[in-house]
């Protein structure tokens, strides 16, 4: 449903709980979305640099991205019964 109707089922980032004491990313900051589809699971993955840098934007893909394809291999071996 997000990616057919992204604004209705809006999928956003969330901060840790104060308490976790991890930084929050700064309002505005730039970074990369991502996301996947599997035979019954919707995979989504946003990647931004903890400080709020804004530069590094190659850098910041590839990790979201292997990020993803990793979350991806295993949510397929589960579907699959492979794991």
């Amino acid at each position: 449903m997000a990616s057919m109707d992204p604004l209705t089922y809006q999928v956003v980032s969330l901060d840790p709980p104060p308490e976790a004491g991890l930084p929050t990313v700064p309002p505005g900051s730039s970074g990369v979305f991502e996301r996947l589809m599997t035979v019954r699971s919707v995979v989504f993955a946003n990647g931004q640099w903890g400080d709020g840098s804004a530069t590094r934007e190659e850098e910041i893909t590839r990790q979201t991205q292997g990020l993803l394809q990793h979350v991806n291999d295993t949510v397929v071996a589960y579907e699959n019964g492979d794991d």
